[in-house]
């Protein structure tokens, strides 16, 4: 907790997160381990807003392995065709991609909303 105290929430990101919840399954995958990352999320209230997190150090697998990707889309019974995959690192987008993903690095929330958007309204 002490690591993420000043820790602080991109602007916006709670609500294009809980806007998208309404329509979509929105889950979240990161490469912290899950003593790390769950009590934060849960101390910060994040945890409510995914279906599911997953967490590298219970999968075995880290981004941007295509394998760990392909872990979570079995575990929720899609393929990768129907994902997008949003993360800060160009790396892991163009791993997601790769096996078929729509990817968008983020930078801010605003561009990210927009990318959303026309992703979604194809």
């Amino acid at each position: 907790m002490e690591r993420y105290a000043d820790h602080k929430i991109k602007p916006g990101i709670v609500e294009l997160i809980s806007t998208l919840a309404q329509k979509h399954r929105v889950v979240l995958f990161s490469n912290a381990s899950a003593e790390q990352l769950l009590p934060v999320m849960k101390h910060l209230g994040l945890d409510r807003l995914f279906e599911k997190i997953f967490v590298s150090s219970d999968l075995k697998l880290m981004k941007p392995d295509p394998e760990a990707y392909l872990a979570v889309t079995k575990e929720l019974g899609i393929e990768p065709q129907e994902c997008v995959m949003i993360d800060d690192s160009q790396r892991n987008v163009d791993s997601a991609e790769a096996l078929g993903m729509q990817g968008i690095v983020f930078e801010d929330t605003q561009a990210c909303s927009e990318k959303l958007q026309s992703l979604l309204t194809v």
